[in-house]
């Protein structure tokens, strides 16, 4: 952490700790770093993204009131840090299981009023809560859905907290400005193949955050989904939002989409589709009740599923992957896969005698790694189905491992040769849909300019040793 830290100001550079449960154990190496150089923790900025209920929800840790006593110890120990937030509801679980954007605004109320009701029955203020919240959004290749989803966020979360103000006959007024977004743009959307595709889309992404008003923002590297990223891709990754401040200034203008009528519109849509599917939440009294009886998983998968069928019937498109496939592009080394470490091991002595800060701290001190805390802060198996991890693409993708793969054995990649004939409008035409349409699949394509006849063809199909001939 000392390495990693060398040259930074803590003071104007904030650090959010991800990764669910690791993020406590970075917080306890960050701040034993920290007191052992004799830095002030005044002076930290940034988060802690640890969502119970995303945690829960993830299959990360079992017990719900075990995931909500880590969550409220780690409020109590950074309560005195103005400027670094241990409050998170994160959208990224929801989103990456298929949800739609009214689900994952229902959803990400439902975990707010979640965290607001525990919050309250552990006698914490709320002001306390509200000043250390911070909501994780993920924002996918829909431009103006995007940005209409984020303030209608900014819109409805008020509300939630008015309930509990309303409630607590506490006066405390929270406006939509007061709400902490942090944008992160879409692991659900990226792709293994023509990877290069992801920075495009990821742009269009951080482009409808900023534009829909966040409050920080992440642009995921366009390499994330095939293996830890490199220095070009994080490099480009952090020239994406320096390229939309100084060069597009879309940080001159507080709200560029206010007074859109379409913009205006969709917001009001979503805000209304989203707070009737909350309260249909609330009335199986809670997010966790809804994941427990499966109801939300099920609704989620219904959305997944319709989102698959539109790419499998190609009335979706994925440049690169389901349509205009780079035909000679190989992946399958490419992709970093597990070592195949088991994440925990039932027979081994836990390192934490008792899940607090303390104890994770004392643990490294002994050596411990963060892997292994992350491992013995999870509590027991949960009665809660956990939402899968997907993306888009992966389906597709798939099938052309299959077919590098193949590539191995004797018989080699299919071989595919197209037969274009007649006017040359019309077999161009054809000839393309089906280079889309079997490139996709990894297949191995010739495709002679034309034929002049069906003997031509033969002749062609013989000396090509061609698997699939395809009349164009």
């Amino acid at each position: 952490v000392a390495t990693l830290l060398d040259g930074i100001d803590l003071s104007a550079t904030a650090l959010h700790l991800d990764e669910g449960l690791g993020g406590l154990g970075l917080y306890a190496a960050l701040r034993e770093s920290l007191t052992a150089q004799g830095i002030d923790l005044q002076e930290l900025r940034g988060s802690v993204c640890f969502d119970p209920v995303a945690a829960v929800a993830a299959g990360q840790i079992g017990d719900i009131d075990h995931a909500f006593s880590l969550a409220h110890d780690f409020l109590s120990e950074t309560e005195g840090l103005p400027r670094f937030r241990s409050v998170t509801v994160d959208a990224r679980v929801y989103h990456d299981a298929g949800a739609s954007a009214v689900q994952e605004l229902a959803c990400t109320l439902g975990a707010l009023a979640e965290r607001l009701a525990r919050g309250t029955k552990q006698n914490w203020s709320l002001s306390t809560v509200l000043d250390d919240l911070q909501i994780i959004v993920p924002i996918s290749t829909s431009y103006f859905v995007e940005i209409a989803k984020l303030r209608a966020l900014r819109l409805l979360t008020p509300q939630v907290v008015n309930a509990f103000t309303s409630g607590n006959q506490t006066d405390l007024d929270f406006s939509p400005t007061d709400l902490q977004i942090h944008a992160e743009t879409s692991r659900r959307t990226e792709t293994i193949y023509d990877p290069y595709v992801n920075m495009l889309r990821a742009t269009t992404e951080a482009m409808a955050a900023v534009v829909g008003g966040c409050d920080a923002l992440t642009v995921r590297p366009y390499d994330a989904a095939l293996r830890p990223p490199d220095d070009f891709g994080l490099r480009i990754a952090r020239n994406v939002q320096l390229i939309l401040e100084h060069e597009a200034h879309l940080d001159h203008a507080a709200d560029p989409a206010a007074g859109s009528y379409y913009v205006e519109t969709l917001t009001d849509q979503l805000a209304q589709r989203a707070w009737a599917q909350f309260q249909e939440v609330e009335v199986e009294d809670g997010i966790v009740e809804a994941l427990r009886s499966g109801t939300l998983q099920q609704q989620i998968a219904e959305t997944r599923a319709a989102r698959r069928e539109a790419v499998d019937e190609r009335e979706r498109v994925l440049v690169g992957t389901t349509h205009y496939p780079a035909l000679n592009e190989q992946r399958r080394d490419d992709i970093a896969r597990s070592d195949g470490s088991p994440s925990s091991n039932g027979t081994a002595v836990s390192p934490l005698p008792s899940p607090t800060l303390d104890a994770i701290q004392t643990a490294l001190r002994d050596g411990t790694t963060l892997p292994v805390i992350t491992s013995a802060l999870q509590s027991g198996e949960s009665p809660i189905a956990p939402l899968p991890r997907i993306r888009v693409a992966e389906d597709i993708e798939s099938i052309r491992l299959r077919t590098e793969a193949y590539a191995d054995m004797p018989d080699g990649t299919p071989q595919v040769l197209l037969a274009p004939l007649s006017p040359p409008a019309a077999r161009s035409a054809r000839a393309t849909f089906v280079r889309n349409f079997l490139g996709v699949a990894g297949f191995a394509i010739e495709e002679p300019l034309k034929f002049g006849s069906v003997d031509e063809i033969a002749d062609a199909a013989v000396e090509h040793d061609a698997d699939i001939l395809v009349l164009c």
